[in-house]
């Protein structure tokens, strides 16, 4: 009777022996697969940060490129066209400008929209003008007097990468609101500034009220300030 409660015994505690074995290898085998998981994790946020920092890297690199370059928009297209001449044509007639431009290269950017009707003949939508100067200078000079060509069909802008190209759309609708609600606002690169603050974000209706504000309270300085000057005086 014992003999057969012992053997009992013994065939349980090998049974349990050979389950805990089993568990704990089981268990070792999640470690080995969780540490790789986090492993894994922390390579993929490596390579993640590695990329995001690469991408900043070429978006700073084809600013700098593009740094020297203008768009004209605007410019009809016509036949055998030389665009270099065109460009000169606008900064000596609108601008005033005529000194020597230093003009590297000037084309036109993209595929020439071909008509879909007999209609449309005439009339496509022209092509942007990309002008590379050998000046900086002259090609600062050029932008800075393109503010004459406010209100006709000619507009002169500076040429950014595509992603940033993407950021300045998508602020468009919100600068618009913010000058529709006579507040001051500007896109300067991929930032919009109201008033005189950057816009981080956030309802576009709670920074133009912070900007009216701080402008209610700029104008109620310098209205105190004007009379203490005029008590003193």
């Amino acid at each position: 009777m014992h003999e057969k409660t012992n053997k009992k015994v013994e065939s349980d505690v090998k049974k349990l022996t050979y389950d805990f074995a089993s568990l704990l290898k089981e268990f070792n085998s999640m470690k080995t697969e969780s540490k790789n998981l986090a492993e894994s994790k922390e390579n993929l946020n490596k390579i993640a940060k590695a990329n995001e920092q690469l991408n900043s890297d070429l978006e700073t690199i084809q600013r700098e490129s593009m740094r020297d370059n203008l768009l004209f928009h605007g410019i009809k297209e016509v036949t055998e066209e030389k665009c270099a001449d065109l460009v000169k044509h606008v900064c000596e007639n609108n601008l005033a400008i005529h000194d020597d431009l230093c003009i590297k290269a000037a084309f036109r950017l993209g595929k020439k929209a071909e008509p879909s009707n007999e209609h449309d003949i005439g009339h496509e939508r022209s092509r942007p003008i990309l002008v590379k100067f050998n000046d900086r200078q002259k090609r600062d000079g050029i932008r800075k007097n393109s503010y004459k060509l406010k209100g006709e069909s000619i507009s002169i802008t500076d040429q950014y990468p595509k992603s940033v190209v993407d950021k300045r759309k998508s602020l468009i609708p919100l600068l618009k609101k913010a000058r529709e609600a006579d507040v001051k606002a500007v896109l300067i690169r991929d930032k919009l500034v109201i008033g005189d603050v950057f816009y981080s974000g956030g309802p576009i209706e709670v920074a133009i009220e912070n900007a009216k504000k701080r402008k209610l309270k700029k104008q109620t300085s310098e209205s105190v300030n004007i009379e203490n000057d005029t008590v003193a005086a």
